[in-house]
């Protein structure tokens, strides 16, 4: 696109698409695709071509600019879809889809509330979207967003304090991919970081997906430098912005090439980033070629050819200069690796290595260990929930915070 408000493509989730997405007329069919930071609900018409035959469907409220869709089902026209926003859980809507006039606003029922007794906990929670410009680009070239939450109580509460106590810490929350998106959704652990006392900035970072092609090819050959710069310049631009932030406790948390982006940042900018805490990071792209599930993911994002047979020297050593494990040496704060035993797309000798590199200098590190649990840690409630629970814990610690 050459502007923020132009179509960027279609950018469909990874899981598999509902059974039914085809309108009554067989001729338009439903997607939920991400633009920019949300995610949409679109109606494509197959038997035309141009920007005209892709629509965003409307409804004729605020969920229209906010928050995001997930699409569920659809049968006879009736869609049902689910909208969240960052700080409002999902909510079931049917919405009656008009094939034949898809201009107008869509008729639709609100069939589920999001209102729970955990309501009045998540109020505070306040946030913004972040419209950022990478340094000397222009435009779309170096256009990107990030998503700032916040808790009004801890403000409130704080502004009573001594102007030394009264400050917030900052989690910077890299998405993985790289080319994914942290969308305007629900995320649970977002919301409970929040509201455990901290502020978090989740960056969808150029190479994101929902901006286009040209902004995600152009982290292509460029990863461990561009997204981390990216990362970089949007937390100095929060902590610019917002006052109350405490620059000296400044974190960084993410999985798979979120954790390389965290183990990144702690090593290239020790002086910001105080601690990091990553789930299966991809930590040396070297030795992942033979290892990895999608070995052709290494080879795109180092910017060469792939060569399955047998890697060259050339491919090793620039894989390895593009990762956490270059860097190693330079990491000062304390990390904590959260780890799938299963994981085959990120290997698990991936964080032993690291782990055992940081053991080797005497630095602080941390293992836990998820035994048959893979990339996500989402197999059990133990994995996920005891993953995000325990990644305040070793923040709070670390930053002599009460636990």
């Amino acid at each position: 696109p050459n502007s923020v408000d132009e179509f960027p493509g279609l950018f469909l989730p990874v899981e598999q698409l509902p059974a039914r997405v085809w309108a009554s007329d067989s001729r338009h069919l439903v997607l939920q695709s991400e633009w920019k930071s949300r995610r949409v609900l679109l109606s494509v018409d197959t038997e035309s071509s141009g920007p005209e035959s892709v629509k965003k469907i409307k409804i004729g409220n605020e969920r229209d600019e906010v928050g995001s869709w997930t699409f569920l089902d659809m049968k006879d026209d009736f869609i049902l879809a689910a909208h969240g926003s960052v700080s409002r859980p999902h909510e079931a809507v049917v919405i009656k889809f008009q094939p034949q006039d898809r201009s107008k606003d869509c008729q639709f029922w609100q069939i589920s509330s999001s209102a729970s007794p955990f309501t009045s906990l998540i109020n505070p929670i306040k946030w913004e979207l972040i419209a950022m410009q990478a340094p000397k680009t222009e435009g779309m070239q170096g256009f990107y967003e990030s998503i700032f939450i916040d808790n009004e109580n801890l403000i409130d509460s704080n502004s009573k304090k001594k102007p030394s106590e009264s400050k917030i810490p900052l989690i910077v929350f890299p998405h993985g991919g790289p080319h994914s998106n942290s969308v305007q959704d629900f995320y649970p652990s977002l919301v409970y970081w929040a509201l455990e006392g901290f502020a978090v900035l989740s960056v969808n970072y150029r190479g994101s997906s929902g901006y286009g092609q040209d902004h995600i090819e152009s982290l292509c050959g460029k990863i461990g430098r561009q997204d981390v710069d990216d990362m970089f310049h949007a937390t100095e631009e929060v902590l610019r912005r917002y006052p109350h932030l405490d620059r000296d406790r400044v974190v960084v948390c993410g999985g798979s090439h979120g954790g390389f982006l965290s183990l990144h940042l702690l090593a290239q900018f020790p002086s910001l980033f105080k601690a990091a805490a990553v789930r299966n990071p991809v930590t040396n792209v070297a030795t992942m070629f033979g290892a990895t599930d999608i070995p052709d993911w290494c080879y795109t994002e180092i910017g060469m050819d792939a060569c399955f047979a047998q890697p060259t020297a050339e491919q090793y050593a620039k894989a390895f200069n593009m990762s956490p494990m270059a860097h190693v040496s330079n990491v000062s704060g304390p990390v904590l690796l959260l780890v799938g035993g299963d994981d085959r797309r990120v290997p698990p000798f991936q964080s032993k290595e690291y782990y055992f590199a940081l053991k080797e200098r005497g630095a602080d590190v941390e293992m836990l260990w998820y035994h048959k649990h893979t990339h996500g840690l989402a197999e059990t409630p133990k994995g996920e929930g005891d993953g995000i629970v325990n990644i305040i814990k070793f923040f709070k610690r670390k930053l002599n915070m009460p636990q």
